[in-house]
């Protein structure tokens, strides 16, 4: 067993004899370092869970994943515990429960991507977030060209100062057109 940290420490200020004793080294690690979670409240925050208005796709798919994980973590707990065993490993992905990440993963998008990304078909989570990522880049290419093509007045002034204070408006707005 290898620890580090506050895991080390707490080990280290442990009985002798619960040092020796599996059953109880994880019992004393899981007591202080598990957070117990239900599995179907954490499946209601991941039902729940929508990318933000303004939120670029790979952070949406960040806190997506953390939620998905603790859910997880949740149900593998969940289950060692109806066994009577303590800590349990997550169980290996399966198609399955892939398929079910990536439903959630693009139901939760706003429904100009979700559309996008259902039009592609993917065949796995990853290719979910792959084809949500290259549409994003593609509505903000096409916002940034639209609002850099407006910079420019038929005399050729400049007006990229007030472009700049409207850029932000426009990509937001461009994601729901």
């Amino acid at each position: 067993m290898f620890l580090e940290g506050r895991a080390h420490a707490f080990f280290n200020g442990l009985n002798v004899e619960v040092q020796k004793d599996w059953v109880r080294v994880t019992q004393a690690l899981e007591a202080e370092f598990v957070r117990e979670e239900s599995p179907d409240v954490v499946w209601k925050e991941l039902q729940d869970l929508q990318k933000r208005e303004g939120e670029t796709v790979s952070r949406y798919e960040s806190r997506f994943s953390g939620v998905w994980q603790r859910w997880e973590g949740a149900v593998a707990l969940s289950q060692a515990r109806a066994r009577g065993v303590g800590v349990a490993p997550i169980a290996a992905p399966s198609p399955e429960k892939d398929f079910i990440k990536m439903d959630r993963f693009i139901g939760s998008l706003d429904p100009y991507l979700r559309i996008k990304v259902q039009g592609r078909v993917p065949g796995n989570f990853q290719e979910a977030v792959r084809v949500a990522m290259e549409k994003e880049r593609k509505v903000l290419l096409a916002a940034t060209t639209k609002v850099l093509s407006s910079g420019i007045t038929s005399r050729g002034e400049d007006r990229v100062s007030s472009v700049e204070k409207s850029m932000e408006k426009l990509i937001i707005v461009s994601f729901h057109n």
